[in-house]
């Protein structure tokens, strides 16, 4: 009522408020609830509903009577008589539960995009790593063929011979799965270079 200035409220209002309902407070007292930037933030959606009577939808941090730290909706608009405001009406809801949730969520999300970007780290300097050994991975590999070849022009018997083969098409598929590793690296890395060379 803005003639007395006196609040009206409901059984869950004096719940939520962790008051007992009756308790009569006045509206100093009902927005003394709200810290202050909260309360300047209500008050004026208030002074703008008494001059245009626009409505307001509002959540803000609360502290109860017992000292607990909530969060509430504070949703009303200001009823006019002949032109003059003359009541404000609304309602009042405990969000709590739903604001941790989404804090919860927002946490929740932040650790995500934390790990994302630690995982993507490591893969880029993995890939990074790799597109700079290319050269130093392969020329072991084909130190090992190249002796492989050097061999088999030696005099050996059917065993050996055998035995050679097979170390020279292991060293081979070896060089092979290497070269597609360090491929698919350099892509990641953002280092794939294109040779052109004359074709039939």
């Amino acid at each position: 009522d803005l003639q007395t200035m006196i609040p009206s409220w409901g059984e869950e209002v004096f719940a939520i408020h962790e008051l007992d309902d009756n308790y009569q407070p006045s509206y100093g007292e009902a927005m003394d609830f709200y810290p202050p930037a909260a309360r300047k933030k209500l008050q004026d959606a208030i002074d703008k509903s008494a001059i245009d009577g626009e409505s307001w939808d509002l959540e803000l941090p609360f502290v109860t009577a017992k000292g607990n730290k909530i969060w509430v909706r504070s949703m009303g608009e200001v009823e006019f008589d002949d032109g003059q405001p003359k009541k404000i009406i609304g309602l009042f809801q405990d969000i709590n539960e739903r604001k941790q949730a989404e804090e919860k969520i927002q946490q929740y999300m932040a650790e995500l995009t934390i790990a994302k970007k630690c995982a993507e780290d490591a893969t880029k300097a993995k890939g990074e790593f790799l597109a700079n050994m290319s050269h130093e991975i392969r020329t072991p590999m084909n130190g090992i063929l190249g002796m492989c070849e050097l061999l088999c022009d030696t005099d050996m018997n059917i065993e050996q011979q055998d035995y050679l083969d097979t170390v020279n098409a292991s060293a081979r598929a070896l060089l092979a799965i290497i070269n597609d590793i360090l491929d698919f690296s350099k892509i990641e890395a953002g280092k794939l270079e294109l040779e052109c060379h004359p074709m039939n």
